[in-house]
């Protein structure tokens, strides 16, 4: 299902949380922040939701990027229970 999105709302969203590539754990907290605010929303709206989705991305990046999970083979995770 497509949800129309309109431009000058979503523009604004943007142009007040202003998204990009995440570098540091300061813009990271940032965006984390914005996105549990607007994850808080009953109703969002499409252009919240598209703004949330964006952010999703760029912080799940982030965090496989600067923290990721260690390897773990299938013998190892057997045995520590």
């Amino acid at each position: 299902m497509l949800i129309e999105v309109k431009t000058s709302k979503y523009a604004k969203l943007l142009a007040q949380s202003l998204p990009r590539p995440i570098h540091s754990e300061a813009e990271h907290s940032r965006l984390v922040e914005i996105l549990l605010d607007l994850d808080e929303r009953e109703n969002p709206s499409p252009e919240e939701a598209a703004l949330a989705e964006l952010l999703t991305l760029l912080i799940e990046d982030y965090e496989e990027k600067c923290h990721p999970f260690p390897s773990v083979s299938p013998d190892t995770s057997q045995n520590s229970s």
